[in-house]
């Protein structure tokens, strides 16, 4: 997903649903004012049944704030028995367990019944969660292609860390060309002395705070020590970007670039691990540089 915002992560996170039905287009489920766009008359998800949706988060002015991966990261739930249903309070649950494949429905909550909503909700006197579900499958199924997936990540593993003593060496004399003062690319200035150089550009938008991003990555001192990388673990590194969960000059660096960028980082000091650094492998007040690949934006 993109990934989801805050909000969403509150609202469906270890949302389990029960079965019921409805027949009106608009009604209230637990306080909260509900409407059905479109009805195929389809059937409704049995329990032990797995539903995949859509989900775009809109202000009450309409304007799309936020919106679920349509790919293979899009959300799933799993219909359980009443009894089995954690949070019984959560108006998802109920909405969701009346929605046969193809139907649409929107939730509305208000802003003040939503712990700390992010500053992109601010003003608003509503959220309203818009919800298509895409698809139905049992469990059974839906157990054998989470296999079929693990298997297929553990095999992309396995053959990117065969080429990783391969890519690392390339990267290192792109650095080492940077660090010569040779031009190996356009640069961005970022703020407080932080520099981004493009040595690939991707494509759409730049990523933005909040949302979901995975990079491959490796981090060198301006000695060209190595110090960290993820190619020798052969998977990106995922993370939500503006959190704070990385150094600043990530944060900052990788809101600069699109998705399939390739690029280095040069981040100062005080925008990595500061005056103290990070002993015994980042020394105090260490410049560092990355070279970072964006390989996607959730």
């Amino acid at each position: 997903m993109n990934k989801l915002s805050l909000v969403l992560l509150a609202l469906i996170t270890f949302s389990l649903i029960s079965c019921d039905s409805t027949q009106k287009s608009e009604k209230y489920i637990k306080g909260y004012k509900t409407k059905i766009h479109n009805s195929t008359g389809g059937a409704m998800p049995q329990i032990g049944e797995y539903v995949f949706f859509n989900l775009d988060i809109s202000n009450d002015k309409g304007e799309i704030i936020d919106q679920s991966d349509r790919g293979d990261n899009m959300p799933v739930i799993q219909i359980l028995a009443e009894d089995q249903i954690p949070d019984k309070s959560n108006p998802v649950i109920e909405l969701m367990s009346n929605l046969a494949v193809g139907d649409s429905a929107s939730l509305f909550i208000p802003i003040d019944s939503i712990p700390n909503p992010p500053p992109n909700m601010a003003g608003s006197a509503h959220i309203e969660y818009s919800v298509k579900t895409v698809k139905i499958q049992s469990e059974e199924s839906y157990q054998a292609e989470l296999e079929e997936k693990r298997m297929e990540m553990e095999k992309a593993m396995a053959a990117a860390k065969l080429e990783a003593p391969k890519i690392l060496a390339e990267i290192e004399t792109t650095i080492d060309k940077y660090l010569k003062g040779g031009n190996v690319g356009e640069v961005r200035e970022g703020p407080n002395g932080l520099k981004v150089i493009i040595l690939e550009e991707g494509t759409g938008e730049n990523a933005k705070k909040g949302q979901g991003v995975a990079v491959m990555y490796a981090g060198y001192l301006k000695n060209m020590n190595s110090f960290d990388n993820s190619y020798n673990r052969g998977m990106p590194y995922e993370f939500m970007l503006g959190q704070g969960s990385v150094i600043s000059g990530w944060d900052e660096g990788l809101a600069l670039i699109n998705k399939g960028t390739k690029a280095l980082l040069d981040i100062p000091y005080a925008m990595a691990y500061g005056e103290q650094g990070r002993p015994p492998t980042i020394p105090a007040k260490s410049d560092l540089i990355f070279h970072v690949t964006l390989e996607d934006i959730k």
